[in-house]
């Protein structure tokens, strides 16, 4: 059975990329960017027909974190049985999730003429109820697929319908364990935007919001979801939002997301959420403003340490991230990077993932705290003697490390 451990913060990221790579340099950006977020959770996009690979999933639970594998193949596009082997590689991996379609309340979600027949809830029940028992059976979180908020079938009447179907179905222990999956966007409105759930807007029905009421479609669906689960099963259920922040990819809001992280971190903000996944992973720039406290530069370093991980890279090449240093270093350095071939990059965050690091440049690139930090983290440092003089001419770095010929291999 997985490891229920409770993740150490509610805030997760999409592994969202067009040609997604599974390599073990992808793996150790990503362990050191969610380190430096302090973030827990991660969604992977998973396809019907074969597992992501188990080094890169089981690199992420390595390291503490939690990944949610979500298949979300259109209902009605694969009999529910030949997604059971898939479900119990990732239980036997360690994952705790596994979420089987998305949005049914769409009508662009379903294969086929699936959505127009009748009785829409029933077979969307006969459809995914298999999934939540295989998910059920392997010691897996059974999560039903978040509905679209509002939708062709308004979100909180289709949970309803769902729930009674699925307890009328379903044993008791597999009701008790169920998580209710959810899109926790802002949507241009406040982050308070209905907050205390229908309890504090009784006015508000499906398909009409009076002037002056709040509804479900914001930050605070959670408190709406569990309220439902609350009337129709006689008990709250967890809330996991798998998509969370200001809107949907595209969005260029960046600081309701921010907002929102940092909101996350408050143990009374929206407590129904158990966590809520990003779509976008903010860039380097812009991660500050996700803490409520300035945090220092080694924090995800030292994290690494404490926990002592597997180091997931053999040699790891540090540039410069300021162009006026990286562009010359990186003239001399190329030579030693075509003979060694290191993974090549800027972040003192990834590099602490190697078992060997070079650093190119002087300390005016890279400070020579990042080197003792990374020591700290237990890399063997080097420094090369690549820093230019001239344009023209190259010397050796006087405050340099020596590299010995064979090193770093």
């Amino acid at each position: 059975m997985a490891d229920m451990t409770q993740p150490d913060s509610r805030l997760g990221f999409h592994f969202n990329q067009p040609n997604p790579s599974y390599s073990k340099a992808e793996l150790a950006r990503w362990r050191a960017q969610l380190s430096e977020m302090q973030a827990s959770w991660i969604l992977l996009p998973a396809p019907t027909d074969q597992a992501l690979p188990e080094a890169f999933v089981r690199g992420l639970l390595d390291c503490g974190l939690q990944p949610v594998v979500h298949i979300g193949c259109a209902i009605g596009s694969v009999r529910p049985a030949e997604l059971n082997p898939l479900i119990y590689s990732y239980a036997h991996w360690g994952v705790n999730y596994v979420v089987v379609y998305d949005r049914p309340n769409m009508k662009s979600c379903w294969s086929g003429n699936g959505w127009s027949s009748q009785g829409l809830v029933d077979r969307f029940v006969d459809a995914s109820l298999p999934a939540l028992q295989a998910c059920h059976s392997a010691g897996l979180r059974p999560v039903l697929p978040a509905p679209e908020p509002g939708g062709d079938y308004w979100d909180t009447a289709f949970l309803e319908s769902s729930l009674k179907a699925i307890a009328r179905r379903a044993g008791k222990d597999l009701v008790d364990s169920l998580v209710l999956g959810a899109y926790a966007y802002a949507r241009g409105r406040p982050l308070a935007w209905g907050s205390g759930g229908p309890q504090a807007w009784p006015a508000s029905r499906p398909y009409h919001t009076p002037a002056g009421a709040e509804d479900q479609q914001g930050a605070q669906i959670g408190a709406w979801y569990a309220q439902v689960a609350e009337r129709v099963l006689g008990q709250s259920l967890p809330v996991l939002a798998l998509g969370a922040g200001d809107g949907p990819s595209g969005s260029e809001d960046v600081q309701v997301d921010a907002e929102m992280g940092r909101s996350l971190r408050q143990a009374g903000w929206a407590p129904e959420l158990m966590a809520a996944i990003f779509d976008r992973l903010p860039t380097a720039d812009q991660r500050a403003g996700w803490f409520t406290q300035p945090k220092r530069p080694a924090l995800a370093m030292e994290a690494h340490a404490k926990g002592a991980p597997d180091k997931v890279l053999d040699h790891y090449l540090l540039l410069p991230s300021a162009e006026r240093y990286a562009v010359p270093v990186w003239r001399y350095a190329s030579a030693f990077a075509l003979t060694k071939r290191p993974v090549i990059g800027f972040s003192s965050e990834e590099a602490v993932l190697a078992r060997h690091v070079s650093i190119a440049g002087d300390e005016r690139g890279i400070p020579l705290e990042v080197d003792e930090q990374l020591r700290a983290a237990g890399c063997h440092v080097q420094r090369l003697s690549v820093l230019p003089a001239s344009k023209s001419a190259c010397r050796p770095d006087p405050y340099a490390e020596p590299c010995p010929d064979g090193q770093a291999n």
